[in-house]
């Protein structure tokens, strides 16, 4: 289905009036807002449709947390374009791997959160990928 189609709704935004994108900023090389808590060294693959990057923190104990976002700004799943989302989808499989081979984690999770209630803090699609 298109985005913003009959059949596939436009969706509100979250965001707050003046939000800062965090991970836009880390796409467009530029991390200075007070606000982003990223890091230009946590980027560790870029292209034109995609990001990777390790996580500044995480959801309990288990180090080595990776996230992937697109490269342009979609809020959430619901806004994602199917070929972005399926790039999305190859590229937690090649980190999965990559954290297999790296660090022999027992088992791989992924996670991810759609609008106040589903518990997104960030207004831009990302996925969580976590060796365990």
């Amino acid at each position: 289905m298109p985005h913003g189609s009959a059949s596939f709704p436009s969706f509100p935004s979250h965001a707050p009036e003046g939000y800062v994108c965090p991970f836009c900023g880390l796409v467009e090389g530029d991390v200075s807002d007070p606000g982003n808590r990223c890091e230009l060294t946590d980027l560790v693959h870029q292209d034109e449709d995609v990001i990777v990057f390790m996580a500044c923190d995480g959801f309990g104990p288990h180090e080595g947390h990776a996230m992937i976002s697109p490269a342009r700004h979609y809020e959430t799943l619901y806004d994602l374009p199917d070929a972005v989302l399926q790039k999305i989808a190859l590229m937690a499989r090649h980190v999965a791997v990559a954290m297999k081979a790296a660090w022999a984690p027992e088992g791989v999770s992924t996670r991810q959160h759609n609008e106040p209630a589903g518990n997104q803090h960030v207004w831009h699609y990302h996925l969580h990928i976590f060796p365990r």
